[in-house]
């Protein structure tokens, strides 16, 4: 049971809790109230922050602009299917860097390649592509275990030979000379 000496305590103490929250709500209340003042006046106010979603200015009325990379950027170069396309040249200047880099570095894998160069693997597939199917380029092992060594006419460049052939003996059968002769 609680005294009646305690009892007065503990409702002074309540009572000087609610005195002052009230006036620190008060306090607030007037903060907010010379806020809206200031904005009516023409005093800067910081944006509100977006909420989650989609970011501005991805809806679908964005897709009827000709510019849809932003304010200031030029439209990304593009053929007729939408890829980009490096030229020959191009390629034939990455094989190089490629077989280079291999040279001074054999049995590196196709990502640590494209860290050495400062590229991306997706820049580096079709260059290495011709280099293997030329012979300049042989591989050991399998998927992201793939190393590369320099040279060789191993299993790769026998590959490609064999692909080649598939290729011509399928394109002879599609010749139209050949079935006349029938």
């Amino acid at each position: 049971m609680t005294t009646p000496h305690l009892d007065s305590e503990i409702r002074a103490l309540i009572d000087q809790f609610s005195s002052k929250f009230r006036e620190l709500l008060g306090l607030a209340a007037l903060g907010s109230v010379q806020m809206a003042l200031q904005e009516g006046v023409g005093m800067p106010v910081a944006p509100a922050r977006r909420g989650p979603g989609r970011p501005r200015g991805s809806s679908k009325a964005m897709t009827a602009t000709p510019n849809k990379r932003g304010p200031g950027r030029p439209p990304a170069a593009k053929s007729s299917t939408g890829r980009i396309r490096r030229s020959a040249a191009d390629v034939e200047e990455v094989g190089e860097q490629v077989l280079g880099y291999v040279r001074a570095h054999p049995g590196s894998r196709l990502e640590e390649i494209g860290r050495g160069l400062g590229t991306d693997t997706a820049g580096l597939k079709v260059p290495m592509k011709e280099l293997l199917a030329t012979g300049r380029v042989r591989t050991e092992g399998r998927k992201r275990g793939t190393k590369y060594f320099v040279g060789g006419g191993g299993r790769a460049a026998r590959a490609g030979k064999a692909k080649a052939g598939r290729k011509a003996r399928r394109k002879a059968r599609k010749d139209p000379a050949r079935k006349a002769k029938r």
